[in-house]
Formats: C-alpha cells, sequence, structure tokens
C-alpha cells in the first residue's frame, strides 16, 4: 500500500516540476542615462533553478549593433521579476558601435535564453522607446516565446491545468490501488 502512495507522490512532484523555463523582458526600465551600465530592462524569469543557463544580450539601434553580450546566470535564479543592466560588451564579435547609445533614439534589446549545452530555448525581444535619456522609458512591441530559429530544442511542459488534472489523476489511481489491495 505505501508504495502505489510513494509512486504517486513521485509522479506528481515530476509532473509539476516541467515548467517553461523563460526569461521574459517586460514593459519597464530603470533608466540613468546612455553610457554603459546605466540603463537596465526589467526581466521576468520562471522555471531557471537547478541548472546552468545562459542569457544571450543584444542592443541594436539604427542599424547597428552595440552590445553583444553573455551572463552566465547563477544556479538559482528565482522566480520573479529583475532589472538587466545593458554593457558596452563585444563577446560574440556582432557589435559593430560602442556605446553610448544615441540619445532619443529608439533601440531593440532581444534576450536569448541558452541551456547549459549552449542550445537556444526561449527568446524574448523589445523596442524601448523613446530612448536612453528618457527617464519614461518602456519596452514596447514585446514578442516572446520558445526559440524557433535553427537547432531549435522544444521543451516538453504542461500547462497549470494540465499538472492540476494530472496529480487529480496520479491521486485517483493510488485510492483505486489501494481499495482494490483491500477488498
Amino acid at each position: 500500500m505505501k508504495k502505489q502512495y510513494i509512486a504517486a507522490a513521485v509522479f506528481a512532484l515530476a509532473a509539476s516540476a516541467a515548467q517553461a523555463q523563460t526569461l521574459q523582458l517586460n514593459g519597464l526600465t530603470v533608466a540613468g542615462g546612455c553610457g554603459s551600465g546605466q540603463f537596465a530592462v526589467w526581466v521576468t524569469a520562471a522555471g531557471l533553478t537547478g541548472a546552468e543557463w545562459r542569457l544571450r544580450i543584444a542592443v541594436d539601434a539604427g542599424g547597428h549593433r552595440y552590445s553583444d553580450d553573455e551572463e552566465l546566470l547563477p544556479d538559482n535564479v528565482p522566480d520573479g521579476d529583475f532589472d538587466l543592466y545593458l554593457q558596452d560588451v563585444n563577446i560574440h564579435g556582432s557589435q559593430t558601435h560602442p556605446f553610448p547609445l544615441p540619445p532619443a533614439t529608439p533601440f531593440t534589446v532581444t534576450l536569448t535564453l541558452h541551456n547549459a549545452a549552449n542550445q537556444p530555448l526561449y527568446r524574448s525581444r523589445g523596442v524601448v522607446a523613446p530612448g536612453c535619456d528618457d527617464a519614461g522609458a518602456t519596452v514596447t512591441n514585446i514578442a516572446s516565446g520558445p526559440w524557433s530559429g535553427p537547432n531549435a530544442t522544444p521543451v516538453p511542459t504542461l500547462g497549470h491545468a494540465a499538472l492540476g488534472l494530472l496529480g487529480a489523476l496520479v491521486g485517483g489511481v493510488g485510492l483505486r490501488a489501494r481499495r482494490r489491495k483491500g477488498a
């Protein structure tokens, strides 16, 4: 009898852990100026605990790339919001112009989340307007979703409703097994 309960509990926990790994731009910014490290975008993370994740950050304006950065995220990024500072970096060699960003010019921020094998899994892109010198700048035209480019790796997930149904199903199977054994 205990074996069925233990198996049901393990299965339910494993199913509930199947959450999509995302790091999305949201509509807020922290604007301190146009210089390197003085402007941040806010992002919302989910499902990034217990593994190594890399975040590639690109900043483009007027047909030029101002930043080509990559950050190794800590092992346990908590779910929720935090700010990400934009830097004058050229890690992958695609930067064509150094900081500062041009004043009063909208720019695009692209975040691409990579797993430990450096496979891109998720991308979020948005336009910061009116520009980095405006304290009221916001991220607009946000488009986020699973990576769909070359080398796409699907991440199997279940929604909250499906996880609830799965948990109920597993519990029902455990109760039924208990009743059958007791009869």
